[in-house]
């Protein structure tokens, strides 16, 4: 991996091992300059992209549902009905 402040090479000082990633410590070999990175599995990175889709979904629906709900009432008003919520 690249330092991110002179474009050198980094080493590892230290890897961690954390529930879905891998936390590692690196630093540069040419200005020493430390930063840190996660590492997902790619399996990870799958199973956060379908839950955060799955969460999009549910308020989709929802929203969906609200503007049903509102158009059932523009609808009811147009044709002389009351209002009902």
């Amino acid at each position: 991996m690249k330092c991110k402040k002179c474009g050198e090479k980094t080493r590892t000082k230290e890897t961690t091992d954390v529930q879905s990633y891998k936390y590692r410590r690196r630093e540069c070999v040419s200005c020493g300059s430390r930063f840190s990175t996660r590492e997902y599995s790619v399996e990870e990175i799958r199973q956060i992209e379908t839950q955060r889709y799955d969460e999009r979904l549910e308020v989709a629906k929802a929203e969906i549902r609200e503007l049903r709900r509102f158009q059932e009432a523009i609808e009811s008003i147009a044709l002389g009905g009351r209002l009902q919520l």
